[in-house]
């Protein structure tokens, strides 16, 4: 699991990077425009605009690509942290009602604790990738290109918006678009699940007596 974590860590956070890298890409041209606007045979063969929708998609590709390929991983964390935390939380539920005891509590629930922090890590670094993304558009935006009205600038930012809105980029585990809302959200909803069912396994284990 161990291995596995820091696999699942190092792929989150080289698309973040590639992210970044995009937004340094689009903020280079900028520069290079400024350096070129003096000589006016430069300025005319330098386009800052070429190539930032290829970019876009490219990184959207291996972004989707590594999505695809480590949600099972991120799925099998989310589902070890809560069967542990289960268990855990039904050994001290049946406890508390029939005074029986259990052995290895507190092992459990210390394992049960880290794989959920570690499952928590990475899904906000999952959320970080999906911020960037979401800043993209408000960039390329504000970017100065050498005109005041560039329809080519604003293709580029319509493209990418829309891209978010149909939720065809970013990274997705199973076609959900995770945000920091979602996760904090989805830990909550997980942990008030976990009590219920806690208690529901209870009622049907054999008490003392």
């Amino acid at each position: 699991f161990a291995a596995a974590w820091w696999t699942v860590s190092a792929v989150t956070t080289a698309c973040a990077l590639g992210v970044d890298s995009y937004a340094f890409s689009c903020l280079s041209r900028v520069y290079a425009l400024k350096d070129v606007s003096g000589e006016d045979e430069d300025t005319i063969s330098f386009d800052p605009i070429s190539g930032l929708l290829h970019e876009f998609n490219l990184l959207n590709a291996i972004v989707q690509t590594a999505s695809g390929a480590l949600e099972r991983g991120l799925l099998a964390y989310v589902t070890s942290s809560a069967v542990v935390l289960v268990l855990w939380s039904t050994m001290m539920t049946h406890q508390l009602y029939t005074e029986a005891e259990f052995g290895n509590q507190q092992e459990m629930l210390v394992w049960g604790l880290v794989l959920l922090g570690l499952t928590a890590k990475l899904f906000i670094q999952v959320s970080q990738v999906n911020m960037k993304f979401m800043r993209l558009p408000t960039l390329v935006n504000g970017m100065d290109f050498g005109l005041e009205e560039d329809p080519r600038k604003a293709h580029v930012v319509n493209y990418i918006q829309t891209a978010l809105v149909t939720r065809h980029c970013g990274f997705l585990i199973y076609n959900v678009f995770v945000t920091t809302s979602v996760v904090v959200k989805g830990f909550y909803y997980g942990a008030a699940f976990s009590a219920h069912l806690a208690t529901q396994v209870v009622q049907y284990l054999p008490s003392e007596g």
